[in-house]
């Protein structure tokens, strides 16, 4: 059996083999899935081959750019697989390559360890079906939960258009809406469960942390801000790390801690942040653990900001949260972002198409808030009457 060509696939060869490295690009995402035998059945329906059933360990080393992981399988089957995607609740490109080992796999294992050290281990036990060139995995991950992920080679479907084409077919066959991709490896989302284990427990009995999120240009920081500002309420606004660059004086934008893209990688892979998000054009946003909660030790109240596309994750981590979805029409949104004289046309159109998917998000929101042309006023009011509902007393 020749290695299939995806990290997501098992077919690493017979042990002992020799294998060149095999460079690929996939398209894929991974969902959230609340029922496995709905997942078979939606794969039965579509006709898909099943593979193999195998239980998988993925130990994650730490790099300078993209993941590297050894994945062994419970049939001795070893191979070491570095790949390079954006961190998006979206299908996207994953460039990677793959080098099978063999019998050498444990023994590889304990060189990087000693040279690198490891950050996470990840296990599951992984259900492989096959349909039209693309693979629907549903795993089951100790201490996770259970997922679906797909990923459609694109030399297999004829380039990267008919690839996401492919995905976006079994994202609707499989049922699945924009709210439960997840934009993370599963050794990332492990790490950040394991910070809210940590942080949670020190959240006093009664306290809210107030969270805005829509898309871009539906005001979020200006209504951040504008609230913080309000004694009465007693809000600190918690900033973001961004690795943007700062649009002039840093201290002008104190709604953020800007960061370079590997500082960023690295304060990620340390659980650093509730959740966080890359966009195109090499930006990266995140809400930080610690900046969110040392205005809450002195007694104060916070109010942040979350990116789009993850507040279901939110909920999850952090439960206790108010959030609240800013809203604006999308002829609004494409006004704000004309008006705002720095934003090229494809990252327009990048933000007007995420903008899109809110519908999927609302039944995650706790309120909506409104702020559509000449409403920021009528906007603030509103979110400060939610925010001072909320007796913490």
């Amino acid at each position: 059996m020749g290695y299939s060509g995806t990290p997501g696939l098992t077919d690493m060869g017979n042990p002992g083999e020799s294998h060149p490295s095999l460079t690929r690009t996939n398209i894929e995402f991974k969902a959230y899935c609340g029922s496995l035998e709905r997942a078979r059945a939606a794969c039965a329906e579509l006709g898909t081959t099943p593979a193999r059933t195998v239980m998988q360990r993925d130990v994650y080393f730490p790099v300078r750019s993209g993941r590297l992981k050894l994945r062994s399988t419970d049939d001795s089957e070893h191979a070491l697989i570095h790949y390079d995607r954006l961190d998006q609740p979206l299908p996207k490109p994953s460039d990677f390559e793959v080098l099978p080992l063999g019998h050498e796999g444990l023994a590889v294992v304990g060189l990087l360890r000693k040279a690198l050290g490891s950050t996470v281990e990840i296990v599951k036990r992984r259900e492989v079906h096959q349909w039209r060139g693309a693979l629907v995995n549903l795993d089951t991950v100790e201490g996770l939960g259970t997922f679906v992920e797909v990923e459609v080679d694109v030399a297999t479907a004829s380039g990267p258009d008919k690839a996401h084409q492919l995905a976006d077919v079994l994202a609707q066959k499989l049922g699945l809406t924009p709210a439960d991709l997840v934009p993370w490896s599963y050794a990332e989302l492990k790490v950040m469960h394991e910070a809210s284990s940590r942080w949670r427990p020190t959240l006093p009995s009664g306290r809210h942390i107030f969270l805005l999120d829509g898309a871009s240009c539906t005001g979020k920081t200006s209504l951040a801000t504008r609230l913080a500002d309000r004694k009465n309420l007693d809000l600190d606004l918690v900033p973001r790390y961004s690795t943007r660059r700062p649009r002039g004086d840093r201290s002008a934008e104190p709604e953020y801690l800007f960061v370079s893209p590997h500082e960023f990688r690295r304060l990620a892979g340390e659980g650093a942040f509730i959740e966080y998000r890359d966009f195109q054009f090499g930006m990266s946003y995140g809400l930080p653990w610690e900046q969110t909660f040392a205005p809450i030790k002195l007694g104060r109240r916070v109010i942040g900001i979350i990116d789009l596309g993850n507040v279901r994750h939110v909920k999850d981590v952090l439960p206790e949260a108010v959030t609240i979805l800013i809203t604006a029409p999308e002829h609004v949104l494409r006004q704000r972002l004309i008006a705002r004289g720095y934003n090229r046309e494809l990252e327009i159109n990048e933000r007007l198409e995420n903008a899109r998917r809110v519908a999927a998000y609302r039944p995650f929101y706790d309120h909506i808030v409104e702020n559509g042309e000449r409403e920021l006023e009528a906007a603030e009011n509103h979110l400060a009457e939610i925010i001072a509902s909320y007796d913490e007393s």
